[in-house]
């Protein structure tokens, strides 16, 4: 039932029409679209998905339509949705191609049962385009690494928040100037991005003075990091292998 407005009243052509509309907001909006038929094989892409192939190893079209979708693109969970019906939306999909923020819909036929899936690419390159969101997710999931909760159900640090108070007390006891200026070999620094104990400044005042300024200064600053780097995943222990064999 419409009204002058157009708009139906009914809860089956609201959804049919809200459907149509979303799908074709995707299909403007998206980078490439895959359909898949119930066997997980791939049926059809879409000419913006075209431009993927060469970098997913197929110089065809036909080497990669028609083919099972595990084959042809690595990490994907296609057959998930096939296998319980269920969307997964806005999902990060990395494979030889790159990093694509995904959606992934399954598709039914009249009587309700999964005839289908259709894999959208939302946003290609996300490692570059989502990197300021990314890091905002990692800084806070490092937070909530570094808290604990009380009894009580309150969130505290893992650390005695006083313990910097030897900084605001005795804040020339740091002063180290001196020492490092006197260093005559060769130093590495790994500065967390977001550090607020050793800051951007510092590192710049470093390489203008004792081992910088003798050219034996490195300085890296690693992106999304607070203080301190810990040395724990293979690109900081990349940084300082490499710093050692070069010594």
């Amino acid at each position: 039932m419409k009204k002058a407005d157009g708009l139906p009243r009914d809860a089956q052509s609201i959804l049919k029409l809200a459907a149509k509309s979303m799908f074709e907001l995707f299909a403007g909006a998206s980078q490439g679209m895959l359909l898949v038929d119930r066997e997980a094989r791939v049926v059809w892409i879409n000419d913006q998905y075209r431009r993927f192939l060469p970098a997913l190893g197929f110089e065809r079209e036909e080497d990669f339509v028609g083919h099972p979708v595990a084959q042809v693109i690595q990490n994907t969970q296609m057959h998930q949705v096939l296998r319980t019906g269920k969307p997964i939306l806005l999902d990060l999909l990395t494979n030889r191609a790159g990093t694509f923020v995904v959606n992934r819909i399954p598709l039914r036929d009249a009587r309700g049962r999964v005839m289908g899936a259709l894999g959208i690419v939302l946003l290609d390159h996300a490692e570059t385009n989502l990197k300021p969101l990314m890091g905002k997710f990692e800084q806070l999931q490092r937070d909530l690494d570094d808290a604990r909760r009380l009894p009580d159900g309150r969130v505290a640090p893992h650390y005695d928040p006083n313990m910097v108070q030897q900084f605001v007390h005795y804040p020339d006891d740091y002063l180290l100037w001196s020492h490092y200026d006197a260093l005559d070999i060769p130093v590495l620094c790994l500065r967390g991005e977001a550090s607020d104990l050793v800051l951007r400044e510092t590192t710049v005042e470093m390489q203008q003075r004792g081992p910088g300024q003798r050219g034996k200064l490195q300085v890296v600053e690693i992106p999304g990091c607070g203080h301190a780097p810990a040395l724990n995943v293979p690109e900081q222990l990349d940084r300082v292998e490499a710093f050692v064999a070069s010594c």
